[in-house]
């Protein structure tokens, strides 16, 4: 059998993977330690001002739209229905587990 001078074909992905996760994992870990040494950076306050300033029905449509789903009656029913999913696929650990996570945050939210 012949020696090949590169490696197999699908060897590149997982290590391409790793490469990237640690890229990320390292940007994250900057970024934490960012926002812990400084309270603030001079650029939040200007975005901030920015976003509030904007009068466009369409953008203030969409702020409604995407906060929407975390509001009490919403939230709940999504949250079911996303435990029911999980179980629906047979993943019934999960779905135990997703459940476990959901009455947790909640009761954590009432502390």
């Amino acid at each position: 059998m012949p020696r090949l001078s590169q490696p197999p074909c699908g060897t590149t992905g997982p290590v391409l993977f790793q490469l990237v996760l640690l890229v990320v994992t390292g940007a994250f870990a900057v970024l934490t330690f960012l926002a812990k040494t400084t309270p603030f950076f001079p650029i939040d306050l200007q975005i901030t001002k920015t976003l509030q300033s904007l009068d466009f029905p369409l953008f203030a449509g969409l702020m409604s739209l995407i906060s929407w789903v975390g509001f009490f009656p919403q939230s709940l029913i999504i949250t079911g229905l996303n435990i029911l999913l999980i179980y629906g696929f047979g993943l019934h650990w999960e779905a135990l587990m997703s459940l476990a996570a959901a009455v947790l945050a909640q009761a954590s939210m009432c502390w």
